[in-house]
């Protein structure tokens, strides 16, 4: 719009009318939609008139576009706005969030879930002004959760994700899918042998949503024994020897219907059967690891391997001075050795520990060289042989 302004006269007539606030007043204001010459006469009271004109020239407003509307935008995403380029100058509102408001093409990164209206107003060289809308819908990020971080005793399996939080219709895609029964679940579940990160990344079809969760698997110890089999005449006694990781606790079954929880127990066992030891060691986080092995108790006779000999010297020069029977185990209760000379008379017998032969009779005399004969027993075993003595 534009002030006339006409002077001198008593009274004014303006025309055309179009576009003129007052036709009959020397200073309208017009409005013209497009370019117009208005006249105006001037009258004075003595009825003498002139007339005057002037020229209104109309500038098209500028035309701009601030784009189309942005629907799928979604929180923590940008996007380029872009206004009909050309112009002298360029003002973008609201300014939060726009990299240069004074630009044609401003990026927007809005920081909450929302719709914007931006309006672009531009200014052509003629100092005219237009402006236009695009509305730029921020959509939330879909609620994701993995769950908290756990930890886990190996072979254990555990359920990924809280309570769930995502609104029906979303999709979820679980990585790596190592040891996962289902990635495309809310809530898997995963039996990793180590340590590992799960990302989950969800989608409902126009934003997404991502977080993750770390199994923390406890790594196994080392579950070890030795056995140590000693036998004896009512059994096979065996000292079981834990090798394992100290800081366990641990539980033995012992395979014939014993338990114990010593560190290194003991047990004595039948002859001729077959046992299954197992040891479990029990961590801080309450894992357990067991260690199975096989405990081949054999007949009495399978642990010795006597070898008799046939001829000593009981001379005193301390070489093959005695008949030694070497036998291993603790045999003293039902040990028994007898020594008869060629006639059957018993010269010498012995019971317990003591295992060996001097040469000299029970009554303490030193026998004659010569053949002598002996049966040894100790539980079932039975021995029976001779042996010479030189001297």
């Amino acid at each position: 719009e534009v002030n006339l302004n006409a002077q001198g006269g008593d009274s004014y007539v303006w025309s055309p009318i179009d576009g003129l606030s007052d036709p009959e007043i020397a200073d309208p204001t017009a409005s013209p939609s497009d370019t117009t010459t208005y006249t105006v006469t001037v009258s004075l009271g003595n009825g003498c008139s002139s007339t005057d004109q002037v020229t209104v020239n109309v500038n098209l407003l500028p035309e701009v576009s601030a784009g189309e509307d942005v629907g799928y935008l979604c929180l923590g995403d940008s996007i380029q706005l872009n206004a009909t380029p050309g112009y002298e100058a360029y003002s973008w509102t609201p300014t939060v969030g726009l990299s240069d408001p004074n630009i044609p093409d401003p990026v927007t990164a809005p920081t909450i879930s929302l719709e914007v209206d931006y309006i672009v107003t531009v200014t052509d060289i003629n100092d005219c002004q237009n402006s236009d809308t695009v509305t730029v819908t921020v959509n939330p990020l879909v609620p994701t959760d993995a769950g908290p971080d756990t930890m886990i005793c190996q072979g254990e399996p555990v359920t990924l994700g809280a309570i769930p939080v995502s609104p029906d219709g979303t999709t979820f895609a679980w990585s790596p899918t190592i040891a996962m029964n289902d990635s495309t679940l809310e809530n898997p579940t995963v039996n990793p042998e180590i340590t590992t990160t799960y990302t989950v990344v969800t989608n409902n079809s126009i934003c997404s949503g991502s977080d993750e969760v770390t199994v923390i698997v406890e790594e196994s110890p080392e579950i070890s024994f030795e056995i140590e089999a000693v036998p004896s005449c009512t059994g096979l006694k065996v000292n079981f020897l834990n090798t394992g990781d100290s800081g366990l606790d641990y539980i033995w079954d012992l395979g014939d219907g014993t338990t114990s929880t010593d560190l290194s127990p003991s047990n004595e066992y039948t002859f001729d059967a077959l046992y299954t030891i197992l040891l479990t060691g029990i961590s801080d986080m309450n894992c357990s690891y067991t260690l199975e092995e096989i405990l081949d108790a054999s007949e009495f006779t399978d642990y010795f391997d006597i070898v008799l000999p046939n001829v000593f010297t009981p001379n005193g020069d301390g070489e093959n001075d005695e008949f030694n029977i070497n036998i291993t185990g603790e045999i003293e209760e039902c040990f028994y050795m007898e020594i008869f000379n060629r006639w059957g008379q018993t010269v010498f017998n012995a019971s317990g520990n003591n295992t060996r032969w001097d040469g000299y009779t029970t009554a303490g005399e030193l026998v004659q060289p010569g053949v002598y004969f002996y049966v040894i027993e100790f539980n079932e075993a039975s021995y029976k042989g001779s042996v010479q003595v030189i001297r």
